[in-house]
């Protein structure tokens, strides 16, 4: 009687023991090994697959957006020349800006300034408006501070003036000496 051996069937067997009693007898190390596995495998995308696929999205985007078409009508023949959707955006947004609008910033054809100019005015009045508003209260408060002064030694003057007699205030003060 020949025994054979088969190596081949030995080593899978040795191999599906010792992952069965690997798995079975140690689950920490089991849970750390496949973390650590998954973790450089989501490195090795990040590293390798991510930027190539940045940069061909990127050029599907910026060859979209430039390519140009034609326009067609209803039966689907060309109309007008070739544009682009950048091109078609672009003319879209100056149309907008050049718009012309009322003073509340909607939409008239009898109005004389754009959507632009609206804009600007806007954002520079509101800033303006501000500014002359600090100005004023600060003019207003020295206009007062000052008139409070005049009035404060007209007042003490006319009440000297008044009662020739010297107050506790006025000695301290050293009024009308």
């Amino acid at each position: 009687m020949s025994i054979q051996l088969d190596n081949e069937k030995i080593m899978a067997a040795v191999v599906d023991k010792i992952a069965e009693e690997f798995a079975r007898e140690d689950h920490e190390l089991f849970d750390a090994v496949e973390r650590r596995i998954n973790a450089k495998i989501d490195q090795q995308f990040r590293q390798m697959v991510e930027p190539r696929i940045k940069d061909e999205i990127d050029k599907a985007l910026t060859n979209a957006f430039d390519r140009e078409y034609y326009r067609t009508n209803s039966w689907g023949e060309r109309e007008g020349e070739p544009t682009s959707i950048a091109k078609e955006l672009q003319k879209l947004m100056t149309n907008f800006w050049q718009e012309k609008v009322d003073e509340k910033g909607n939409p008239s054809s009898y109005s004389k300034i754009t959507r632009a100019e609206y804009t600007m005015s806007k954002v520079l009045g509101e800033d303006f408006r501000k500014e002359m508003e600090k100005y004023i209260i600060s003019s207003a408060a020295g206009l007062k501070d000052g008139l409070r002064g005049a009035l404060r030694t007209q007042i003490d003057e006319m009440l000297g003036n008044l009662f020739r007699v010297r107050s506790g205030q006025d000695q301290a003060e050293s009024r009308y000496v």
